[in-house]
C-alpha cells in the first residue's frame, strides 16, 4: 500500500460531501453528487443500484478516516521502534512506556 499514492489520488477527487440520490426513472437509480463551491451539483457517478450508490458516496469520506487512522498507528509503530532503539532500554522503562504507547494506537479508549 502506497499511502502518498492514496493520499494524492484523495486530494484530486472531487471536494465536498458525496450524496447519494435516488432516482427510479432513469436506468441509472442511483446518482452521486456533490456541491462544489455552492455553484451547484456535480455528478460523480450514476449507479445501477442504490447499494452502490452508498458505497461510493462514502468512498471519499472512509478513505480519508481510514487514511488517518493508519497514519496514527503508523505514528505509534515509530515510536515502539525509537524505544526499542534507545541506549536506555530496559524491561522497567518498557511498562511505562508501552503503556502510553498502547493508548495512543487505541486511540486513547482504555480505561485507565
Amino acid at each position: 500500500m502506497n499511502k502518498s499514492e492514496i493520499k494524492e489520488r484523495l486530494d484530486k477527487a472531487s471536494e465536498g460531501e458525496w450524496d447519494n440520490s435516488t432516482n427510479e426513472r432513469s436506468e441509472h437509480p442511483s446518482v452521486i453528487y456533490t456541491d462544489i463551491d455552492g455553484e451547484g451539483s456535480l455528478i460523480v457517478a450514476e449507479c445501477r443500484t442504490v447499494e452502490d450508490g452508498d458505497f461510493i458516496a462514502h468512498a471519499r469520506q472512509d478513505v480519508l478516516d481510514l487514511v488517518a487512522e493508519v497514519d496514527r498507528k503508523d505514528t505509534a509503530l515509530e515510536h515502539v521502534q525509537e524505544l526499542l532503539e534507545r541506549d536506555d532500554f530496559n524491561e522497567k522503562n518498557l511498562d511505562v512506556a508501552a503503556l502510553h504507547i498502547i493508548k495512543e494506537a487505541l486511540g486513547d479508549k482504555t480505561d485507565g
